[in-house]
Parts: structure tokens; C-alpha cells; sequence
């Protein structure tokens, strides 16, 4: 049976999946197993990663073997392999310079899907240092509404108040992607509770946009705010 499913690392996306969980439910933590479910982990990040990493977790596999082997990913020439193995390590939970080092330096990768992996590996690591807040900010007007969806996610988990976040928290306000618009007017809200300074600046927003359609999301920001007085 074991080798059966190793072998099904071809087939269909499905397959694959039920495939990474069982190898887990075996509780065979071979060599060849691990390269199996690494290889899940590396070449898609869907739902057959995310069983790749519960069955290395249930095989103790967070271990050096595989954190070793996703660090030498992390140069990898291909990008979605980078930010795949960035996305992992965070997932992975293990914190140590051999993998923050590496991590931070991709901050900086040519490839914004790449950044934003480490940048969400780096908070997950509970790295939460200036230099990722100022990444993630950056990544507010990338010009992938993806990543500035996950950018915005990821500021509003961290609760982070600064002059730095607020104009371009506002400005996604008006954002053409619609869960980029309600994140933003989450996050707006929840730091608008603590912060005195963007009230005013969500009044001014209102005034300069009445005839926009989507006026609403700087009134329920000033609701949610006064209400919580």
C-alpha cells in the first residue's frame, strides 16, 4: 500500500491529496516518505500541501531533515517554489536563525508572491519586526489584488497601529477588488478604536468621495469607531 501512494505524486490534484494524509494516518516516517510529502509541499500549496504538512507534523517531521530541505528551497530558481517553501516554513512553526535569516532576505526576492510568503512566514514565526511591517505596507499597492488582499490580511492580524498604514489602509477604501475594500474597512475599524487620528481622516474621505458607490465602508468605519467609545 505504501508504495501506491507514493507513486500517486502524478495523478489528480484529489488523488494527491487523500494521498498526503494517509501517508500520515500510516505513521511510516521513512526516508522516502518525507521526500514524498516535500515534494507535496513544494509543488502545489493547496489543500494536498496543507495535508503534506499535518502528516509530516503527525510524523514528527518539523524536524531538522525537512526544515534543512526547505531552507535549500528557498534559493530555489523557480519562484513558486520559493514562496511555496517560505509559506511552509512558517507554517511549520519552528523558529531559529537558520530559518529567519533566510526568510528576511526574501523580503526583498524579485518576485512580490515570493516577498509576501516570507513576510507571512516571518509574522506566523512571530516575527513581527518593523522591517516586515514595512514589506507589508509595500504590498498594499502591488498591482496583484491578491497580495494586497493577503498584504491587508496580514496588517489587520497584526493590529499594528502607525502614521505609515493609515493613508494606504484608506486608500484601498476604493480598491476595484471587493474583499480588498471589506478587509480594509475591517482593519480601518479595529485600529480606528485605538488610534484618534483616523477618524478625522475617514471624514475626510468621506467629503472628497459622496458620489462614490461604495461610500458606505468609511461610514460603517466611523460607526464602528463612535460606537465603540
Amino acid at each position: 500500500m505504501l508504495p501506491d501512494l507514493i507513486r500517486v505524486i502524478d495523478e489528480d490534484s484529489r488523488v494527491r491529496s487523500s494521498a498526503a494524509s494517509a501517508l500520515g494516518k500510516l505513521g511510516k516516517d521513512s526516508s522516502q516518505v518525507v521526500k514524498t510529502l516535500i515534494k507535496f509541499l513544494i509543488n502545489e500549496y493547496g489543500r494536498v500541501g496543507r495535508n503534506a504538512i499535518i502528516s509530516l507534523r503527525k510524523l514528527s517531521k518539523g524536524s531538522d531533515e525537512v526544515v534543512k530541505t526547505l531552507i535549500k528551497f528557498l534559493t530555489d530558481n523557480n519562484s513558486n517554489i520559493r514562496s511555496n517553501a517560505a509559506s511552509v516554513l512558517g507554517e511549520l512553526g519552528k523558529d531559529s536563525d537558520e530559518i529567519v535569516n533566510p526568510l528576511i532576505k526574501l523580503l526583498t526576492d524579485d518576485h512580490s508572491r515570493v516577498r509576501l510568503s516570507a513576510a507571512s512566514a516571518l509574522r506566523k514565526l512571530g516575527k513581527d519586526s518593523d522591517e516586515i511591517f514595512k514589506t507589508l505596507i509595500k504590498f498594499l499597492t502591488d498591482n496583484n489584488s491578491n497580495v494586497r488582499l493577503s498584504a491587508v490580511s496580514a496588517l489587520g492580524e497584526l493590529g499594528k497601529d502607525s502614521d505609515g498604514i493609515i493613508n494606504p489602509l484608506i486608500k484601498l477604501l476604493s480598491d476595484e477588488n471587493n474583499l480588498v475594500r471589506y478587509i480594509a474597512t475591517d482593519t480601518l475599524s479595529n485600529l480606528g478604536k485605538k488610534s484618534k487620528q483616523i477618524q478625522p481622516l475617514i471624514e475626510k474621505w468621506l467629503h472628497e468621495n459622496q458620489d462614490y458607490e461604495n461610500v458606505g465602508h468609511g461610514i460603517d468605519i466611523l460607526w464602528e469607531i463612535v460606537t465603540a467609545e
